[in-house]
C-alpha cells in the first residue's frame, strides 16, 4: 500500500525552469515571478483600506505634519493647526488654525472648509483668499503684507472674519482695518477708481446674508477720503442698490487712472467736501467689473471747489481765453456747480456744468465722454462775462453762451481754431456796430445753436 505524501504549500511566488538566467556578456540577473492570486487580492484590499481611512490617519496628532507638509509642497501654504478632522468627501475642520506665507498671515479659533479633501491638497494662495463661500470661520483674523508706494517697507492690515453655512445659505461678517486700496482694486478689477476715491487704505465693516449665491450686503466704509454706508443687493452676475447712496468726500490725488480720465488730469485735491448722490433705481455694477456694462441711469454731482493742475487739456482752453496769469501758474483752482450724469454702455452724458475759474472767469461744458473708447465730444461754453473780460465784448445778453465743439482723444482734445475765430469775429463786429440788441434776451449763440440748456436759477457763486 502506497503512503501518500503530505501536500506541499504552494509557495508565495512560483518560479519555472528559467527563473533565473545569468547573462555573462553584461552581468546581469534577471528574476521572472508570478504573483500568488491570493495575495494580490489581499494587498489590493489593504491598500484599498488604508486610502479610504488615510483622511482619519493625517487627523492624529502624529501625522498631521506630514499632511501640512504635503500642503506647504503643493500651494506654498504654511500650516498648524491643534486639532484637524479629514474626510474625502464631508467638510474639512481645523481648530486654533495658524496660516502663514510672505504675502499675508491668517488665524482662527475654528475653521470649517466645505470641500473634499483632494481639494484642500491643490489649495493655492489665491484660492483660500476667495474661499469665502465655502468658509465658516469662527473669530478669524487675516493680516497681509504689502509693499508701500516707496516700495521700501512693508505695511500690513487686518481682517476679522466670521462666516457660516447651511446647505445653500452664507452669512458673513467681515472686519477690514486698514486693507490696501490697491489690493482691493485688483480683487475687484475696478481700474484704480477706489484707491482715486478712497485713499491708499480703508476700514469697512460688511454684513452679507446670501441664499442661492444672491442676497443684501450692507457695508460700513470709512478712509481717509470718505466716510459713509452702502445698502446693496448682491447677485452673481452684478450688484445693485437696495437703497438710495448718498456721500461726501475729499480728494487728493495725483495717481488718477488715465483710460477714465478725459482732460489728462494728473493732480486733483477737493477744497470742500465733493458730493455724489445716486438713486436706488437705475443703478447696475457687473461683476466682475466691466465698464460696457456699468448702468447709472442718473446720478448728481457736486465738485464744489478744487484745485487741479494746468497742463495738457486744460492749458488748451486756458489759451483761448486769453488768460496769460492762469497760463504762468502749475495749478488752478475751478468752484464747480453741481451737474447731473448718466452712463450707459461706457458712454458718459454730462448735462450743462457751470465753472468759475479763480474767482474771475465763468464758462460752462456739456456733453458725452465715451470711456471706453478715449473719446470726447464735448461743447465748451463762453459766457458773456467769460467774453467781456477775455475779448472786450460787452453789451451782451447775461444768460449768452458762445459754444465752442470740443472732440479728441483724452490725450489731446481738439478745437476748430478757425471756427472759433470767425464766431469771436462776429461778436466783435456787432458789438462795434452797437446791434448787439438783435441777440438780447435770446439763448442762443450766434449761428443758432441751441447747445446749452438754460443753468441752474442761482450759480453758487453768485451769493
Amino acid at each position: 500500500m502506497k503512503i501518500k505524501k503530505p501536500a506541499k504549500k504552494k509557495p508565495l511566488f512560483k518560479f519555472g525552469r528559467k527563473d533565473v538566467k545569468k547573462n555573462l556578456f553584461n552581468k546581469k540577473i534577471f528574476f521572472n515571478f508570478n504573483f500568488n492570486k491570493s495575495w494580490k487580492l489581499k494587498t489590493g484590499l489593504a491598500l484599498a483600506l488604508l486610502i479610504f481611512f488615510l483622511p482619519q490617519l493625517f487627523s492624529l496628532k502624529p501625522f498631521q505634519k506630514s499632511f501640512f507638509a504635503l500642503i506647504e509642497k503643493t500651494s506654498s501654504l504654511h500650516l498648524e493647526a491643534e486639532q484637524v478632522s479629514l474626510s474625502w468627501f464631508s467638510s474639512q475642520t481645523f481648530k486654533n488654525l495658524k496660516v502663514k506665507t510672505t504675502e499675508f498671515y491668517f488665524s482662527a479659533d475654528e475653521l470649517i472648509l466645505k470641500k473634499p479633501l483632494f481639494a484642500l491638497l491643490y489649495l493655492k494662495k489665491s484660492t483660500f483668499l476667495s474661499a469665502a463661500p465655502s468658509l465658516k470661520i469662527r473669530k478669524g483674523r487675516l493680516r497681509l503684507f504689502y509693499a508701500n508706494s516707496q516700495k521700501t517697507t512693508f505695511n500690513h492690515s487686518e481682517v476679522e472674519i466670521e462666516t457660516r453655512f447651511d446647505s445653500n445659505e452664507t452669512k458673513g461678517d467681515l472686519r477690514l482695518n486698514h486693507f490696501p486700496s490697491f489690493l482691493a482694486d485688483k480683487l475687484l478689477k475696478s481700474q484704480g477708481l477706489l484707491q482715486a476715491f478712497l485713499g491708499q487704505d480703508f476700514n469697512a465693516h460688511i454684513i452679507f446674508q446670501l441664499k442661492d449665491k444672491t442676497g443684501p450686503i450692507n457695508i460700513d466704509l470709512a478712509s481717509a477720503n470718505y466716510k459713509g454706508r452702502l445698502f446693496l443687493n448682491y447677485t452673481p452676475l452684478g450688484i445693485t442698490l437696495r437703497k438710495a447712496f448718498n456721500c461726501s468726500l475729499r480728494l487728493d490725488s495725483n495717481q488718477f487712472q488715465q483710460d477714465l480720465n478725459p482732460f489728462a488730469i494728473s493732480y486733483f485735491k477737493s477744497l470742500t467736501p465733493l458730493k455724489i448722490s445716486i438713486p436706488k433705481e437705475g443703478f447696475f455694477l457687473p461683476l466682475p467689473f466691466d465698464l460696457n456694462k456699468l448702468v447709472l441711469e442718473k446720478a448728481f454731482l457736486d465738485l464744489g471747489k478744487i484745485k487741479i493742475n494746468s497742463h495738457h487739456n486744460l492749458a488748451l482752453i486756458i489759451s483761448i481765453l486769453k488768460a496769460h496769469k492762469l497760463a504762468a501758474s502749475q495749478t488752478i483752482e475751478l468752484w464747480c456747480a453741481p451737474t447731473v450724469l448718466n452712463l450707459k454702455a461706457g458712454l458718459l452724458e454730462i448735462e450743462r456744468l457751470d465753472i468759475l475759474m479763480e474767482k474771475t472767469l465763468p464758462v460752462c461744458t456739456i456733453g458725452t465722454i465715451d470711456l471706453s473708447n478715449s473719446k470726447i465730444n464735448m461743447s465748451l461754453g463762453l459766457t458773456a462775462a467769460a467774453l467781456k473780460h477775455s475779448f472786450q465784448i460787452k453789451k451782451l445778453p447775461s444768460d449768452y453762451v458762445l459754444a465752442i465743439p470740443l472732440s479728441g482723444s483724452f490725450k489731446k482734445i481738439k478745437i476748430n481754431k478757425r471756427e472759433l475765430a470767425s464766431k469771436i469775429a462776429a461778436l466783435m463786429a456787432l458789438h462795434q456796430k452797437s446791434i448787439v440788441k438783435h441777440v438780447s434776451g435770446k439763448r442762443k449763440s450766434i449761428d443758432e445753436e441751441k447747445v446749452f440748456s438754460p443753468s441752474i436759477e442761482q450759480l453758487p457763486w453768485e451769493n
